[in-house]
Order: C-alpha cells, then structure tokens, then sequence
C-alpha cells in the first residue's frame, strides 16, 4: 500500500534519522570498547538462526572505515543501506527546498516496477542467497 505524501516525508526523515543516529552510536560504542556493537535482531534472538539483514551494521561500519572487502563479507546489503544514507538526506532537501516531490514520486515507481514478478521474483531470490550465506557463516 503506498504511502501517502503526508506521511512519507516524515517517516522519510524518520529513517535518516534513526539511520544515522545507529551509525553513530555503534561508532562509538566500537571506540570506546573492544566489546562487538550489541546486536538487536530480534529474529536471531529468539531463534538462533541469523536473519537476511544481519551483519549489515557491521557492513556500514566496514564501509565508513573504508574496508568494502570486509563490508561486502559481513553483509552486501550494507552497501544499500549506506548508499541510502549519503542520498537521501540532500534528496529530501532538495524537495523541501524546491517544493518538489520528487523522491515520493521515486517510491511509487519504485513500488510499481516492484510489484512486477520480473523484478520482485530475481531481488527476493537474492535476499535467500544472502540470507542461506548468513546462516552458513554462522553455523
């Protein structure tokens, strides 16, 4: 169901936001302590089994500190998440600048084409790659 205008850009904001803020604070977690960054899969926790998303923290981490062999090894979908993080920020400037609407135009194409089996089916096989991978690294 697409979201409304009225509610995109805030929860837009909402996202960069609580998507910086995480960096942030796993970043100084990580120099204050030699401990790992504490982990927050909900799914892991209650079984044990490491979900499609997880090491993607560490991926962004890795990509911040400029070691993308290692980021691509904890996780590839970090680099979607930190590429989201250096776009959006100045894309929701610029529409609120402008007036325009133009990154809530992008989600309802985005969501359009990604109602499409030619394109849903391939990226949805890939998140079970992923997610197969990090659970053979776990095990």
């Amino acid at each position: 169901m697409p979201l409304k205008e009225n509610r995109f850009y805030p929860f837009a904001v909402l996202s960069v936001v609580t998507g910086y803020a995480w960096v942030i604070l796993n970043l100084t977690i990580n120099k204050n302590s030699d401990l790992p960054a504490p982990g927050l899969c909900i799914f892991k926790t209650v079984t044990g089994i490491p979900c499609p998303s997880c090491g993607s923290t560490r991926s962004v981490l890795s990509i911040v500190d400029g070691d993308f062999g290692q980021a691509l090894n904890h996780n590839p979908i970090g680099f979607i998440l930190a590429l989201m993080l250096v776009i959006l920020p100045p894309w929701l400037i610029f529409d609120l600048i402008t007036g325009k609407r133009s990154m809530h135009n992008f989600y309802n194409r985005a969501e359009f084409y990604l109602k499409k089996k030619a394109i849903i089916v391939p990226l949805i096989m890939i998140i079970l790659i992923i997610w197969i991978r990090n659970i053979l690294i776990s095990i």
